[in-house]
């Protein structure tokens, strides 16, 4: 994987630097939380009824578990 300063060495960009840095690097995670809880949801679909019973969840809780904001440092539900 490239870091920011190797991709723009690359692609011949110059580098973003001061308050915009830190707006693209918030947008990015956002984006990979995003795309971190939508991976989690098909997951959860996927399994059956008789397993998501299993572990004490309904169908319809998926979404709210999934998109609770009571999340730790790992993205862990608490």
């Amino acid at each position: 994987m490239l870091t920011a300063s190797a991709t723009a060495r690359t692609y011949g960009a110059r580098e973003i630097s001061g308050p915009h840095r830190y707006s693209l690097r918030r947008l990015f995670e956002a984006l990979a939380a995003w795309r971190r809880r939508r991976r989690q949801k098909a997951e959860l679909y996927a399994l059956s009824d008789a397993a998501l019973k299993d572990f004490g969840v309904s169908r319809w809780e998926i979404e709210s578990i999934v998109d609770s904001p009571n999340r730790d440092a790992a993205g862990r539900v608490r």
